[in-house]
């Protein structure tokens, strides 16, 4: 099964999906309202979406199937960011969205089941200012990645009472690429925050994995979570496994799962070549990106293009029985 990249426009939700179980090529397009419509976030084979300021909703591109989740509260409809636990087939599904203001965080979250979303706010003494990475949800709990590194958690198992145990800021870790930024990116007079919004994480295997990646693709570094000491280190080969990146959930995948050869050790961006549309690739062996097997490969990833809300998405038969 191949992982396949999905894009949406301001209005449609749409894509070619090539299926290799079937050997067909799907035409997804919901497009029954002119409503903005954003993909937000990816897992399991299913993708979250937004439409206009209040809607929100699964969708499954392979079965078609979509499942809608009660309106958000319309005073408290802002997110910068949204997420789920598992799959809305799971009794253990949890869609959390999150807005951060200068030492505020407004969250709103919602449990399978329940007919109503749960909302409150926070105040924050060290004003945490998150990546454009969304939360990765890790060991019943949803992590977020700072823009400097450092991480925050929400617990939404906690008691709603007692707002400040839902809301955890860490100290550590700190920043891992502090010598890079000024060393490596030519570009010296950008400002840290531009090269660090330039970050993800990923939940590797019941591990935390996060990759920083230097102006216009520069520099690429992975550091592994050490819980011990909790601290990012460098990790330099991925084995047997290929990493998919982008803004609404990455995925790390074993190559024989996917039944193509030569993936391994490769990370995928959701970006493409601006001459003939091939996906971008890190070879993390060689330090190059390619955008196609044949090419010899550059130290950047200019003469490339990105969409901001593309989702890789493993496909998924499973659909949710009608109850």
């Amino acid at each position: 099964m191949y992982k396949n990249i999905i894009t949406s426009d301001s209005t449609n939700l749409s894509s070619d999906i090539e299926d290799n179980e079937h050997n067909q090529c799907l035409e997804s397009d919901r497009n029954q309202s002119h409503e903005p419509r954003t993909v937000g976030f990816s897992k399991h084979g299913w993708l979250l979406v937004s439409q206009g300021k209040y809607v929100v909703f699964f969708f499954n591109p392979i079965t078609n199937q979509r499942i809608d989740l009660p309106g958000l509260p319309q005073d408290e409809c802002i997110f910068d960011e949204i997420s789920f636990s598992e799959a809305p087939t799971s009794p253990d599904c949890i869609v959390l969205t999150i807005h951060v203001q200068p030492f505020w965080v407004f969250f709103t979250f919602i449990r399978r089941g329940e007919d109503h979303w749960n909302s409150d706010s926070i105040y924050l003494e060290s004003g945490f200012v998150p990546s454009y990475s969304s939360p990765v949800f890790h060991e019943g709990c949803f992590y977020f990645l700072g823009q400097t590194g450092c991480l925050a958690i929400f617990d939404p198992n906690r008691d709603e009472k007692d707002e400040l145990d839902m809301w955890v800021e860490l100290d550590s870790p700190g920043n891992p690429c502090l010598n890079l930024g000024w060393e490596e990116d030519k570009l010296t007079t950008r400002p840290r925050s531009c090269w660090l919004m330039n970050c993800y994480m990923v939940d590797c295997n019941g591990e935390l994995m996060s990759v920083f990646v230097g102006h216009m693709g520069q520099w690429v570094r992975l550091y592994m979570l050490d819980h011990s000491s909790m601290v990012w280190k460098e990790t330099k080969d991925l084995g047997d496994s290929v990493l998919f990146l982008s803004q609404v959930g990455s995925r790390l995948t074993k190559t024989t799962k996917l039944q193509v050869p030569g993936l391994e050790n490769r990370i995928y961006f959701p970006r493409f070549n601006k001459k003939d549309g091939t996906c971008t690739f890190y070879d993390l062996s060689a330090g190059k990106f390619h955008t196609s097997c044949t090419d010899h490969g550059r130290e950047d990833y200019y003469g490339t293009t990105s969409f901001s809300d593309c989702a890789w998405i493993e496909p998924s038969y499973h659909k949710l029985a009608d109850q």
